[in-house]
């Protein structure tokens, strides 16, 4: 009887670790797809919002009404390395980008290239020889903007074209904050430090109340001293940044 019963549990144990990976490969070449889009600036506010519903798919089928397996969580995590890699961009160039929507899209979406970085917006005060990374508009008409080129990242405020504020600093000396593929909150930063303040240019996708925001806080060794949050439509870069990682 014994030895009936220590096969029983032995075969439900089998049973249990021969479960399929239950995550697509098509939904991570979907996210692949939209982390694709980040560097030339083609991603939108609602492409982030589906990003954060896939998201919560990757936690809801990892669950499964159960704990997720060690297993599961191991390949998730480096599955999701991959993904959030932009240097292999190019092998997802023809990954299917789909609308956040609760309805099936009534044609089949067309294959979506990586396409070339936008055409330069005439109030960026970026230089000729680097790239904006980030870019937008607060409601009182102030501009927040990130450069990045001749080995340095540089951090603008004020009016289009009228600066009040410009921040050098050595990409060396630039850190920032990447989204790790869990928690409720995909927050991504550049944190530029001024003597003993920090300016943290940021986007943040919230699970719970679904709401993005982007903008800028600053921040010295003790408190927050302001957020200034964009207004509209902007050219979010900072995903996937190459530069050190914030303590």
């Amino acid at each position: 009887m014994k030895i009936k019963y220590a096969i029983f549990i032995i075969s439900l144990f089998l049973i249990s670790c021969g479960k399929p990976f239950p995550i697509e490969d098509a939904l991570y070449a979907e996210y692949k797809a939209i982390v694709c889009k980040i560097p030339s600036g083609e991603v939108t506010p609602e492409l982030l919002m589906r990003q954060l519903e896939i998201n919560k798919l990757f936690e809801e089928k990892l669950k499964q009404g159960e704990q997720p397996s060690a297993d599961w969580i191991a390949t998730h995590a480096k599955k999701l390395q991959d993904v959030l890699d932009t240097k292999t961009c190019v092998a997802a160039a023809s990954a299917v980008i789909q609308a956040p929507t609760a309805a099936a899209p009534a044609e089949a979406p067309q294959p979506v290239a990586v396409a070339a970085a936008p055409v330069k917006d005439k109030n960026d005060t970026c230089t000729a020889g680097t790239k904006t990374i980030f870019s937008c508009m607060t409601e009182k008409g102030k501009r927040i903007e990130l450069c990045d080129g001749d080995g340095k990242i540089t951090y603008t405020f004020g009016p289009p074209n009228a600066p009040e504020l410009t921040l050098k600093v050595d990409r060396a000396a630039a850190t920032t904050n990447q989204w790790e593929g869990f928690g409720s909150s995909m927050y991504y930063s550049v944190n530029l430090k001024n003597g003993k303040t920090n300016y943290a240019v940021f986007t943040n996708a919230d699970k719970n109340s679904q709401e993005f925001t982007a903008g800028v806080e600053v921040t010295n060794s003790v408190k927050s001293l302001a957020v200034v949050k964009c207004s509209g439509e902007g050219l979010y870069g900072v995903e996937g940044i190459d530069l050190k990682k914030a303590d």
